[in-house]
């Protein structure tokens, strides 16, 4: 039996094959969004590009350089024992959404206040409001120190 097999691949070897679909011809939103006719031409071993892998890659990689430059940053400051670590922000917009009443807390600001972005923001509050946030010490019980400042 094994004898004839050989001899049918030999006998066929030249013989063009038909070649396989890739295995996103059945993927309905492959094909909503590329076509059939497109589909039809990749290749069965064909690696596309789709928009959401290469952005899960790029996050993942992101995260990974900032995971390597935190380390490093932490490498540094345990061989100056004197240095003080200063906790860099996630380069994505930092928003502060304290939602109403209850949820505010009297020194939450106090574990950020020292990160670039979060000090730009008291820059630009201070110009609005006239008077830096940073020194208000006690919680705003009066007209004077508004909401603005019950998170410190």
């Amino acid at each position: 039996m094994r004898a004839k097999l050989k001899a049918l691949e030999a006998k066929y070897a030249k013989t063009a094959k038909k070649a396989e679909p890739h295995a996103d011809i059945g993927d309905w939103w492959a094909l909503y969004d590329y076509g059939l006719d497109a589909i039809k031409t990749w290749k069965k071993d064909y690696s596309h590009p789709y928009p959401e892998v290469q952005k899960r890659q790029k996050d993942a990689a992101e995260k990974s350089a900032f995971k390597e430059e935190r380390r490093q940053r932490r490498a540094a400051a345990a061989l100056q024992p004197k240095a003080k670590l200063v906790k860099q922000a996630p380069k994505t917009p930092i928003v502060f959404l304290f939602p109403g009443q209850g949820s505010q807390a009297v020194g939450m600001i106090n574990e950020c206040k020292d990160l670039p972005a979060v000090k730009e923001m008291f820059v630009k509050a201070k110009e609005i409001l006239g008077y830096d946030l940073l020194q208000v010490k006690q919680p705003a019980k009066t007209a004077v120190h508004p909401p603005p400042c019950r998170y410190f």
